[in-house]
Order: C-alpha cells, then sequence, then structure tokens
C-alpha cells in the first residue's frame, strides 16, 4: 500500500468544487509518481477559522465525491 498526504487548502477564488479537485489531485500524483496508480490517501486540511460550515461541507463532499470518481479512498 502506497499513501500519501499533502497539506490542501480551500482557495476562495477556485470555489469549494474545483478547490476539492486540484487537492485531490495533488495528493494523487505524489502516489502516480511512485508508478503505482493511487488507490488511497490522506487529507490535511489547511482552512482558515473563518471558513463557514456549508463551505467546509460542499468543499469536503466534493472531495469524496472527486476520489469516488478517480477510485481512491479516504483513509
Amino acid at each position: 500500500m502506497i499513501v500519501s498526504t499533502d497539506p490542501v487548502s480551500f482557495i476562495p477564488s477556485l470555489g469549494p468544487e474545483e478547490s476539492a479537485w486540484l487537492s485531490v489531485h495533488a495528493v494523487a500524483s505524489d502516489v502516480a509518481t511512485s508508478g503505482i496508480p493511487p488507490r488511497f490517501a490522506l487529507f490535511e486540511l489547511n482552512l482558515p477559522p473563518s471558513l463557514s460550515d456549508e463551505l467546509l461541507g460542499r468543499y469536503w463532499k466534493s472531495i469524496h465525491t472527486t476520489c469516488k470518481k478517480q477510485g481512491i479512498s479516504i483513509i
């Protein structure tokens, strides 16, 4: 099993869905460089304290959805 984690951030100018897509692909690319398709990922969230629960929920749901589409399990 190869797992990667990166500090990922919500980027307000991109919005939660695009930020999530970028976050997932950043973590997955670290595993992919090993020559093994990414199947597992960890996420270290670096978020401002002012981020609303609604935006956090949309961001995390989008991370989940993007991982699912890519066949990646969040562990």
